[in-house]
């Protein structure tokens, strides 16, 4: 029980982190899966503007970034 004790208060303490690395995560599959998609339907709703290729390249760009942000947010090292 006490490791279970120390994840819990490890996730407690970083919750934020953690929840920045989620929606990261979720913002991140759901454009890829939307802009790799063969059929490119839900390129409708995402690439309205037709915006949808500089927002991969931001994306992809800034990858790097979130790395070494959530690496450095989550105790680890980023050498």
């Amino acid at each position: 029980m006490h490791g279970w004790g120390r994840l819990v208060g490890f996730v407690v303490a970083k919750r934020g982190e953690i929840a920045v690395f989620a929606a990261y995560l979720c913002m991140v599959s759901t454009f890829l899966v939307a802009y790799v998609h063969p059929s490119r339907s839900a390129l409708v709703a995402v690439n309205t503007f037709k915006e949808a290729n500089l927002e991969l390249l931001l994306i992809l760009v800034s990858l790097p970034a979130a790395a070494r942000f959530i690496v450095r947010s989550l105790g680890g090292s980023d050498s």
